[in-house]
């Protein structure tokens, strides 16, 4: 009785998955907001890696397929796409990556482990396609509005599940103890990006706005103070690289948006408001050099200096661990996850890889500054600066948290920079 609906449905998922393949812009649109199905899945804990489960199982075939099939088609036409020596650097630091398992697993660490570590840092192979695509008619729009679609979808899931969890909630800590903590750096980078469209005159600011109202809320409830004050720092910036009139507009602007947030939380946490503002406050004024949670940060990051001076040059690899005495609980802690990003690539990969991953990574953020001095056009110039942006915000908030193991930090970085790459290229000077 169910077998032809069964059938009917393998079918035609089949079919939108040949399809869906079958083209390079359309595969990495796909890719790019598929990755909710990652975002959106719920975990104990930060640091914690969650059991391979369906969500994860249909990203998988939707991203590293069609990755694959990028670079099968490069090699099957011969089309270079190797186009600086940035582009070597990358990919050798993605195979000295996957060798690091080795060295784990030859330490007694787990081969699983290293593998899935080691699935975190592909999408930077992402800056490849990003670049071609880019390129191509409407291809840059695509990209950015796929990432900004991607990040309005998890902030609307994020707040709707924030409400649920004060709806119960009887006592004010509790406002903070529900904080929603998870892709940060994707409101971040939504922000941002959003400010530097306020500036031009391509977009609706009809749109624009609830969307920023969006994230701006979605950023606040992750109570998330390095967040707070990175995107803070971000926006203050994006003022003195804009050029001409924008700067004015993006002022005004900024007092619109904070305004469009507090009546957004007001409509969607009617009786809660004063709540949350409090919970906010209390967040704020706990930022001291004297919090339990730094001491904390600060042994953690004792325990991973020594392990990186026992073995400086080669590291410890994907799926290492070491353990530290977590003064918060009381207790000894094995884990893999350091919040000084850092740290994690002393400790992972130590000096050589290290140097590999900030060579790459300086090298082209030069290249977004050298495109961001060549722009002149008022709605280009503010994408460029909110492009340069991001990624010197992440070296900034990396001291405090793991931006370069996160999945969603360093797709942010492959599509920044691979749209960067894509515009200094055919820039018109």
């Amino acid at each position: 009785m169910f077998v032809v609906p069964v059938i009917t449905a393998a079918v035609l998922a089949l079919a939108l998955y040949i399809y869906i393949l079958a083209d390079d812009k359309r595969w990495l649109v796909v890719a790019i907001i598929s990755h909710i199905l990652l975002f959106l899945r719920v975990t104990k804990g930060a640091g914690e890696t969650p059991a391979l489960g369906p969500a994860e199982i249909v990203f998988s075939l939707i991203f590293f397929p069609g990755l694959l099939l990028w670079f099968v088609r490069r090699f099957q036409t011969r089309e270079k796409f190797v186009e600086g020596w940035e582009d070597i650097v990358t990919i050798v630091f993605i195979l000295y990556a996957f060798l690091g398992i080795g060295i784990a697993v030859y330490q007694g660490f787990s081969l699983q482990k290293g593998f899935r570590e080691f699935l975190l840092f592909v999408p930077l192979l992402f800056i490849f396609p990003v670049r071609k695509e880019a390129a191509k008619k409407n291809g840059r729009q695509l990209i950015i509005w796929a990432l900004l679609l991607l990040s309005a979808c998890v902030a609307a899931y994020i707040i709707a599940r924030y409400r649920v969890d004060l709806l119960v909630a009887k006592y004010l800590w509790q406002v903070a103890a529900n904080r929603q903590q998870k892709e940060e750096s994707l409101y971040m980078t939504a922000i941002i990006i959003l400010f530097a469209f306020l500036v031009g005159t391509r977009y609706s600011k009809g749109i624009i706005l609830p969307l920023l109202a969006l994230e701006l809320f979605a950023l606040a409830i992750t109570f998330s103070r390095g967040y707070w004050i990175t995107t803070a720092l971000g926006i203050v910036s994006l003022v003195f690289l804009l050029k001409g009139v924008a700067r004015r507009r993006l002022i005004v602007f900024s007092g619109v948006a904070i305004s469009l947030a507090v009546i957004v939380a007001l409509a969607i946490f009617p009786g809660l408001f004063g709540s949350v503002i409090a919970g906010l406050g209390e967040r704020l004024s706990s930022i001291s050099i004297n919090t339990l949670s730094l001491r904390d940060r600060l042994v953690e990051s004792q325990a991973v200096v020594g392990k990186v001076e026992a073995n400086p040059v080669i590291g410890y690899g994907l799926g290492s661990l070491f353990s530290f005495f977590d003064i918060i609980h009381s207790r000894t802690l094995e884990t893999w996850y350091i919040h000084n990003a850092y740290l994690f690539l002393l400790f992972k990969f130590g000096l050589a890889g290290f140097l590999l991953f900030l060579t790459m990574y300086l090298k082209r953020v030069s290249t977004l500054f050298k495109l961001w001095r060549k722009t002149q056009s008022t709605a280009d110039n503010a994408l460029v600066s909110a492009m340069l942006l991001i990624p010197l915000m992440m070296l900034f908030i990396s001291v405090t948290s793991p931006q370069f193991d996160d999945r969603g930090s360093l797709l942010i970085l492959a599509i920044v920079w691979g749209l960067g790459e894509a515009m200094w290229k055919y820039r018109t000077d």
